[in-house]
This record gives C-alpha cells, structure tokens and sequence, in this order.
C-alpha cells in the first residue's frame, strides 16, 4: 500500500474530530447527571424522582452510553425539605384533569373555576390553581395526568371498557376513583380492584380530600366584627323542629322521627311529609325563609358511614339560624373531628329519643343555653377554601404519600369494609 503524507494527515484530523465530539458529549452527559445528583441531594432520600427528573435522565440517555438510574414516573414530587412547598408545582407543565364520565355529564362536585387558594391558612400561601386546568374531553385522555371515574349515577364505564382504556394508558397517568355517596349507594368496587391509583371520597382517609365542607378559624379582624354583630338567635322564632327529606328509603331516621314526634312537634317538609301525616312543602330555594322560625333542624344522613356528612350539616349551619341535631357518621368522632365544637346536638349523646326530646324543650325555654349553640361563630367559619380544585392543588402540595405510586387492589375492603356503615344503627336502634 502506498503511503500518502496528505491522506494520513487528513484520516488523523477525521479521527480527532470524532473522538472530540464523542469526549464533548459525555461529558455535557456528565455534567447533566452531576445536576440531577445535587437535585436529588436536596430531596428527602426515599422520595423518588420526578417526572421533570426523567426527562433529564432521557436526555441524558440520548447523549451517553451509560445506562441512566431507574425511575419511576409520577405526577408530581413535592420535597418537602424545600421551603416552598409549592415549588416544583411550579415548575412543571399544567396538570390536565379529565373527567371521564359516561353520558358526558357534569359533576355538580367539580364545582365553578376559583382564582385563590390558600395553601397555609397562618402564612396564607397560595396554592398555584393556574397550574391545573379540568376537562371533559375525552379525546384529551392521553394527556391527561389524572383520570377521573364517578363511580354513582351510572357514570362508571364498563370493566370492559376501562380494561381497554388500560391498554393506552400512559406510564405517568393516574387514575381516580370518585364518589360522594355512601358504600351502600354506589356499585361493588370489587370488579375493580387493581385499576385505580388514587380516590376521590368524602373520606378524610381519602387520597384526594373531598369533604363535603370544613371550617377555619377567623381571622383576628373578622372576630372583632362578629363581636359587634351577635345577637339572640331564639328572637323570632316560634317553632320547635323541622325536617327536609326526600328520601324516604332509610328507615332507621324515618322511625327514630316516628319516635321523637310522641314527646314534641316535628314538622317533615318534602316528598316524606306524607308518610307522617302531613303535606308541607318547601322547595330548595326557599329553605332559608322555610327555616326561620324553627330553632332545631334535623341534619339525619341517610347512611351511618365514616366520615359521612354533607351538605345537610353544612348549608343550614352557615345560611340559616338553626341549630341543627345530627345523626351521621360511623362515630361520634367523626363529629368530633370533623364539624365545628359547639355548633350542633348529637342524637347519640343521649340515652332515650325521650331524653334528647326534653333536651330540646329545655333549650327553647331557656335562651340563653340556646344561644350557646352559636358561640361558634365568634371563632370560627366554613372555609371558603375547599372546593375541589383547590382540594386537589392542597393534596398534591402536602401529603406526601401522594409522591408515591399505588394501585388498589382490593377497593372494595378500602370502600365498603373500611367505611364501617354500620357500627352505630344497633346503638341508635337502642334508644326506643
């Protein structure tokens, strides 16, 4: 072969060309990996890697031959050694929220667009709602990073159809298990055990919370207000209790109110008034002006279940001056926990219907101990903070087992067995 001075100098500068590229991108590689440490090294050590984090890590797989760490892909990473708990929030790319009802419904739950959040109620952080955006599309699926499935009103698509929906799921998406009806009121959870990451409930074990409402305290400005606006609550009020239902089908609250109509007067507004010998009606919008001159409501829920208790609390505590007498919940803890102190009379704190029926008689004779029963409001008021996007935005700020990927594979244990529905109807059974 003979030998050339001009081509071996050309193949020489080939050959340094080439290997100086190769050395650039390794180490532009190297650098990448170094970044992604000292992102790590500031993260509590058993939070895995974010989503932002893998696509890092891809890049850097483009550029190198070394195989990058493994991750797992997850929605977002909260570290919660970072003094801004809503930073990677920020960070990254809008979350999209489908959801995936059957007949292209709305969920009523979902509620209207809010423009604040408060994240801290003591440092009033906001929460970054403008980083989530709802939908009903479904052709969005493939982008969306949560999933939402309604399992009551026939919302829930097929075992069939979500099993194929599987199929074309990304590696990132989680999917939602939603209800704000009792275990008794949805369909078995059984057939859908191992398809869910996540659930949307009433519960406060919930990954997503979804109370039907909560309370704060007042800020010292808005004490001082109420101070000046007390007044006395019996004035007006002519009345003993009232009763709006609808659903006539729990029986246990149909015969416990059979039962407290033998000691004093109940007046049973709605479809129900029928079966108790009346015919008073009251639509929804006129409930306020329904109640005033009552001084007890009855907030009966038509389901003993934890954590269960809705609106029937709720909306007549904060637009009307009633007191109201509950009966709900898997416990009375549950009351104790989740509604507001002093705010309401728990049929379970009394031995006898009689009892609670005399307890009541004595409270509208004396109104000062009446008055009590609204004390609450110098201290306290409902949040007009928890509606669900803001529900969601808080979840994925703050609990951290949200950082972590799950799949339910026994939701119904989690659902039914877990909801503990009937733990208290032999108590209550109990009083007559």
């Amino acid at each position: 072969m003979r030998f050339s001075p001009k081509n071996c100098l050309r193949n020489s500068l080939i050959i340094l060309i080439v290997f100086g590229t190769f050395k650039i991108r390794w180490r532009q590689s190297a650098k990448l990996e170094v970044a992604v440490e000292e992102l790590d090294s500031i993260t509590q050590p058993n939070i895995q890697k974010t989503e932002a984090y893998s696509a890092v890590l891809h890049s850097t797989q483009l550029h190198s031959s070394r195989p990058p760490p493994s991750a797992k892909l997850q929605l977002t990473q909260i570290p919660s050694s970072l003094p801004d708990s809503t930073a990677t929030l920020l960070e990254q790319p809008k979350f999209l929220i489908l959801i995936y009802t059957r007949f292209w419904q709305k969920v009523k739950e979902v509620g209207e667009y809010r423009s604040d959040c408060i994240l801290d109620q003591t440092s009033r952080t906001q929460c970054p709602l403008d980083r989530f955006e709802m939908t009903y599309d479904k052709d969005r699926f493939s982008q969306s990073d949560l999933v939402i499935f309604r399992a009551a009103g026939g919302n829930m698509p097929s075992v069939d159809h979500l099993k194929s929906l599987s199929k074309n799921r990304p590696a990132k998406q989680r999917w939602v298990y939603h209800t704000m009806e009792g275990p008794l009121a949805t369909p078995d959870a059984a057939p859908l055990n191992g398809l869910f990451n996540a659930t949307w409930t009433y519960r406060g074990d919930s990954d997503f919370s979804a109370a039907y409402s909560a309370y704060v305290p007042l800020l010292p400005e808005e004490a001082v207000d109420k101070k000046k606006t007390m007044i006395d609550y019996g004035q007006g009020k002519t009345k003993l209790v009232a009763w709006l239902v609808s659903n006539c089908g729990s029986q246990l609250r149909m015969a416990f109110v059979r039962e407290l109509m033998k000691y004093i007067n109940v007046d049973v507004y709605g479809i129900c008034s029928s079966a108790f010998g009346q015919r008073l009606s009251c639509s929804k919008s006129d409930e306020k002006d329904c109640l005033k001159h009552y001084k007890f409501y009855l907030s009966f829920e038509n389901a003993l279940c934890k954590d269960y208790i809705t609106e029937k609390y709720w909306d007549h505590l904060e637009y009307t001056n009633v007191v109201p007498v509950v009966m709900g919940g898997a416990d009375p803890s549950d009351y104790k926990r989740m509604a507001i102190p002093g705010s309401y009379i728990n049929v379970v704190d009394f031995k006898t219907v009689k009892q609670l029926a005399e307890y009541l008689q004595y409270l509208d004779k004396n109104i000062t101990a009446y008055n009590e029963y609204f004390k609450w409001r110098l201290k306290y008021k409902r949040s007009p903070y928890h509606y669900p996007l803001c529900n969601f935005c808080r979840s994925l700020a703050l609990k951290p087992d949200l950082r972590e990927t799950k799949i339910y594979h026994d939701l119904r244990k989690y659902w039914l067995d877990e909801g503990m529905c009937h733990q208290q109807y032999q108590r209550i059974r109990n009083m007559w």
